[in-house]
């Protein structure tokens, strides 16, 4: 992490009382008997924050393990203590076997409290408050939940790829809008997801690029919290201008589509969402002030999480299909014996295409889309393998185990088929969706959604390196903009239909589907969430 440099020549005061105070935390804090977990060396009063870079840190994460041959490694920044994890075997033994006091989250003083972002629940401090919030998302997230989600996501996966027939040269886009609309319409329900001035998706898509930018930048505010009181106007106090510009954003991604469901609903309107339910539940307009903030919070959480992570994820595959024909064609194979070509893969049909499901494996090992896991902080002093974890330190889990040549050898290549066989590699599910009481909620949503991308994509169109004027293969560009969720920059592929009746069948299918999924939910479950 480069610490950003808002506080130039206006700010050194700051810089230097606090650097004193920084000093005087390790004075008074002398190393314990028991060592800390080997690590670089740092400055005397930045500590590590020149080292860790602002991008790909996962990857230095990595290379300071294999360096110092330890599986966790401790850094320092401004006196405060950061513990990387970096393999399953640290992961599992801390934040699963004593999740107890490894459930808590750091201080987020520039994401949270200056930009407004207070409202999203993964920020929750261990305790009442945090159980509160599991509730409510495992009721609407947990696996026999989800499969009542099944129609909505084929509907809009259909859509997807009709608009991948009329428009092959914009996938992206296609690929973008699919995300925002699934998480959308989980939150808040069709009549929000299919609004034609696409608002919610362009306020969704504005306030998380300004997340993004509050939980990566590597801001000195978040080390030193007494600096959120400086005024905006200050010489050098860029940081309180950002977080101002973010602020009313923010405060309206939560609250309009949240009051846009309580008008429908008072307004008469059916629909079936997690938000439609749970304030039908309580009445329209809930008089428990409390309960119905929670309800926004939650749902504006489940929809900020989403989207971006789907996108991903999303062109990641394209990505690897594009790479990888050979690939490709045996997912094909594979539909095509098991599905036919007269219709297209459903829920259902997962259990019975394993290497498609290996793929999905694959895609989400290859490239996690978000390679640093959430941070957690650890609340009393604990020892690991005889090293001192002290309380208060930030723990990072390194998604970059999921490269760990050791639980999967050659682990930069797209192998499928490191998922077959009497000893198959350990599913990397858990690797990308948190571990522990903090684990993803939303964990089998999210893989039955790519499944159904995956498995559709394969089935009715063929993805190809692009050619170039003269018609020869272009090669894609392999490279992945760093941040909060990792994506591939912009590459060349060219999608075309399998075969015209592969075209017909997409087309006549999205006829037929019925657009009044949300009932076959309600049936499901009886009273939906």
């Amino acid at each position: 992490m480069v610490l950003d440099n808002s506080f130039a020549a206006g700010a050194c005061v700051f810089v230097l009382v606090f650097g004193i105070i920084a000093a005087l935390r390790v004075v008074t804090n002398p190393r314990p008997r028991t060592p800390y977990p080997p690590g670089p060396p740092g400055d005397p009063l930045l500590g590590n924050a020149r080292q860790i870079p602002s991008h790909h840190m996962h990857k230095r994460f990595a290379e300071w393990s294999t360096m110092y041959r330890s599986d966790i490694v401790h850094l320092r920044v401004l006196g405060q203590s950061m513990i990387v994890l970096n393999s399953y075997k640290a992961v599992t033994a801390l934040l699963e076997q004593r999740s107890s006091i490894y459930s808590d989250r750091p201080r987020m003083t520039m994401t949270a409290e200056l930009m407004g972002f207070e409202w999203a629940t993964i920020f929750t401090k261990y305790g009442s408050q945090f159980k509160k919030n599991r509730k409510l998302l495992h009721h609407a997230l947990n696996p026999v939940a989800t499969r009542a989600y099944g129609p909505m996501q084929e509907h809009w996966n259909l859509r997807y790829l009709l608009d991948v027939l009329r428009s092959p040269n914009h996938v992206e886009d296609h690929v973008r809008r699919l995300g925002s609309v699934i998480a959308l319409e989980v939150a808040y329900g069709r009549g929000v997801a299919t609004t034609d001035d696409n608002t919610f998706v362009t306020l969704a898509q504005e306030a998380m690029n300004l997340f993004s930018v509050g939980v990566t930048g590597g801001w000195l505010v978040d080390f030193l919290p007494s600096l959120k009181h400086v005024p905006w106007w200050f010489p050098g106090a860029h940081f309180k201008r950002i977080a101002r510009k973010a602020r009313p954003i923010a405060t309206r991604m939560m609250d309009l589509p949240f009051d846009t469901v309580k008008a429908s609903i008072a307004a008469g309107v059916m629909d079936t969402s997690f938000t439609h339910n749970l304030l039908s539940e309580k009445g329209a307009i809930t008089r428990d002030t409390d309960e119905e903030d929670l309800i926004k919070k939650n749902a504006a959480t489940l929809f900020g999480a989403g989207a971006d992570t789907m996108v991903s994820v999303f062109m990641s595959f394209v990505l690897a299909m594009t790479l990888h024909p050979e690939i490709q064609r045996k997912a094909q194979e594979e539909i095509d014996a098991v599905i036919g070509r007269d219709r297209l893969p459903e829920m259902r049909d997962r259990k019975d295409l394993p290497y498609v499901d290996c793929i999905v494996k694959e895609v989400l090992r290859w490239n996690p889309p978000g390679p640093i896991g959430s941070p957690r902080r650890v609340m009393e002093d604990d020892i690991y393998e005889g090293y001192m974890i002290p309380a208060g330190a930030t723990i990072i889990p390194n998604v970059a185990l999921c490269h760990d040549v050791v639980e999967y050898p050659n682990p930069d290549a797209f192998i499928p088929e490191r998922y077959e066989g009497l000893h198959p590699a350990r599913d990397p599910h858990a690797c990308v969706f948190g571990f522990g009481r903090r684990i993803c909620p939303g964990l089998a949503f999210s893989s039955a959604t790519i499944y159904i991308f995956v498995a559709q994509m394969l089935a009715t169109f063929n993805i190809e390196k692009a050619l170039d004027e003269v018609g020869n293969e272009k090669d894609p560009n392999v490279h992945y903009i760093s941040g909060l969720i990792s994506h591939p920059s912009s590459f060349d592929f060219s999608v075309s239909p399998r075969s015209t009746s592969s075209e017909l069948l997409v087309k006549s299918v999205a006829a037929s589907f019925s657009n009044m999924h949300f009932a076959k939910m309600s049936a499901i479950i009886p009273g939906f969430i």
